[in-house]
């Protein structure tokens, strides 16, 4: 399962969107599993706390699930993001 969640600015134009997949879950324990698979905001609207919120939703959707998410190490916005 991928949900894919949208940011609209006031113009109802696409702002920003963020991904998060259900990889599975333990049969002993039944705990979900999520993988975030991105999170992009248009650069015009970046350091406005749109990622923030995108991640927010994001988290909130896996709820009490274990979640892993992969950054490249010279992606400093994200590394700041996911911390």
């Amino acid at each position: 399962d991928l949900v894919v969640t949208p940011a609209f600015g006031h113009a109802g134009t696409l702002i920003g969107y963020g991904g998060i997949a259900r990889l599975g879950s333990t049969g002993f324990t039944g705990v979900a599993f999520y993988e975030v698979r991105n999170i992009g905001v248009d650069p015009a609207h970046q350091g406005q706390g749109i990622g923030r919120r995108l991640l927010d939703e994001l988290l909130k959707f896996a709820a009490a699930g274990v979640v892993y998410l992969e950054v490249r190490c010279d992606n400093e916005a994200a590394i700041a993001l996911y911390r």
